[in-house]
């Protein structure tokens, strides 16, 4: 990809984007367009916050999976005692122990177990049984242990499940009573997901594929422009059934990442008022052969003020809301791209100053719909990343 830079540097800007350059071609871009490379970098570089979720959740599911497993081994394995045959038993007798598994609590202590001892008969034949449940009966204080054997007395009449084909199987209780282990494990998968699911926002997209049309033949509909900073922001000229504009034929649609499309049409003024943005409502859903309508020119789209404040407001920004189409070099294009004329050919880079500033504190000056959500823009360039051989909208 060097080479193909080194050999035609009209290809440069299609060819490379900012999520895809080796260091090679990122080190030649830095000395064509100094300016620039921080942005790039910055869109090639994990954040520590990304990477640290990307570790606690990896962890998180390693762990939570680590305990899940015996546990879900534990209880299929005694999946069936719910079904097994019940008889009546008599407790002989009971008494709380120390466990002797060598396992202690995490201050050190030694764990207390639960043991009784009970008879029971099967087809006439008398078996004896020690087991409470699936698993031992463990405490973490023998108070507690011995709190629970009050449930149980010497003589006192039992219902013992057994094995349908091995008797001298049995327990009292056939089904496994709810572990801290069970819980501590689908809190870290819950957890774990949760944590990669939030890296997706913050992660920026996979990159477009090259261009397949050299640039100087791509025309404004073809093309398809990233934010620098935040790849996640995209924007795309879109030509209608009806031009948008005098100034230009073409809509500027902005698609964010909170799934919103945000329509402008484009502005002039004479001398040096420079190129303006104008918010219209989607030109998509407009009827035939018919320009669709500016944002609220009543103000009734601001946040936080109506009638003549807001119309004021509205037109403020609107004359704010600059729009600077740049070529490969950096150089400022006099007019936004044209359909049939030399005027204002396909830029290789936008420039939207103001944006950022009305997505953040204003946006519903840009939808029409008070109360929206804002969004947060970076400062920066939208570059050209992609050339299609059909319009994307």
């Amino acid at each position: 990809m060097t080479d193909l830079a080194l050999a035609d540097p009209s290809l440069t800007e299609t060819a490379l984007t900012q999520t895809t350059l080796s260091a090679t071609a990122l080190t030649e871009t830095a000395l064509r367009e100094p300016g620039l490379t921080d942005m790039a970098l910055t869109a090639l570089t994990l954040t520590p916050l990304t990477l640290g979720l990307a570790i606690l959740g990896v962890f998180a599911l390693a762990a939570g999976v680590a305990l899940l497993v015996p546990e879900m081994r534990d209880r299929l394995a005694y999946a069936g005692m719910a079904n097994w045959p019940a008889v009546s038993g008599v407790l002989l007798r009971r008494d709380v122990v120390e466990y002797l598994d060598n396992t202690r609590t995490a201050d050190g202590k030694p764990r207390w177990q639960l043991q009784l001892e009970y008879v029971y008969t099967v087809e006439g034949r008398d078996y004896l049984g020690q087991r409470i449940g699936p698993k031992p009966d463990l405490y973490r204080h023998r108070a507690a242990a011995e709190k629970a054997a009050l449930v149980f007395a010497p003589g006192q009449k039992l219902i013992v499940h057994h094995h349908p084909h091995n008797p001298s199987d049995a327990v009292l209780r056939p089904v496994a009573a709810g572990t801290p282990r069970l819980v501590a494990s689908l809190m870290l998968l819950l957890g774990g997901i949760a944590s990669l699911v939030m890296i997706s926002p913050l992660t920026p997209p996979p990159p477009l594929p090259p261009s397949v049309i050299p640039r100087a033949d791509c025309a404004a509909w073809r093309g398809t422009y990233q934010h620098m900073a935040d790849p996640r922001f995209v924007a795309r000229f879109v030509r209608t059934g009806v031009d948008a504009s005098a100034a230009s034929p073409y809509f500027l649609n902005v698609f964010t990442p909170s799934q919103r499309n945000y329509w402008f049409r484009f502005e002039m003024s004479n001398g040096y008022g420079g190129i303006h943005l104008i918010p219209v409502k989607n030109p998509r859903l407009t009827a035939d052969n018919e320009a669709p309508a500016d944002i609220h020119d009543d103000g009734t789209g601001t946040d936080t003020h109506s009638g003549e404040e807001g119309t004021a407001l509205l037109n403020e920004h609107r004359e704010q809301l600059r729009f600077y189409p740049l070529d490969h070099e950096l150089r400022i294009l006099d007019h936004p791209p044209q359909m049939h004329s030399n005027r204002g050919g396909t830029p290789a880079f936008l420039l939207m100053p103001e944006l950022g500033n009305l997505l953040w504190y204003e946006p519903g000056l840009l939808n029409g719909q008070p109360g929206s959500a804002r969004e947060e823009l970076p400062r920066g360039l939208f570059k050209l990343v992609h050339c299609e051989l059909k319009p994307l909208l």
